[in-house]
């Protein structure tokens, strides 16, 4: 939940708690707590939002940075590893597929994140 939720901030820019908790799809206070873990960890910091200070906008540190751009190196370092293992009808598979899997990328960020839902005490995400 923390490389998720950090991935957000990476990626998106600081943003303010609760919207962090709807990207995540989880409630405000699940990702306050999440994000005082990660304080604690030196991988966000927390600061008064500009226009309103009652509310929190979390960004993430170098370190967090660091950390999230690290794995996604080495995903695509394997992902690269995986490519080259492919027949030459394999490729142009692939890259046949491409436009779909780019509109599939494309259609997914216009979905709102997904609602939690309590089942026997335990949270389910759908």
């Amino acid at each position: 939940a923390a490389l998720s939720a950090l991935s957000v901030l990476v990626f998106a820019g600081p943003m303010p708690l609760g919207a962090l908790a709807a990207a995540e799809g989880v409630r405000a206070p699940t990702m306050s707590r999440l994000v005082a873990a990660m304080g604690r960890d030196g991988l966000v910091r927390r600061r008064a939002a500009p226009d309103d200070a009652r509310s929190v906008v979390v960004a993430a540190t170098r370190r967090a940075r660091a950390l999230i751009l690290a794995g996604r190196a080495r995903r695509l370092r394997r992902l690269q590893r995986a490519a080259r293992a492919l027949t030459p009808a394999g490729l142009r598979s692939l890259a046949r597929a491409m436009p779909a899997l780019e509109g599939l990328v494309v259609a997914m960020r216009s979905i709102p994140a997904p609602e939690t839902v309590k089942r026997r005490g335990r949270r389910r995400f759908d």
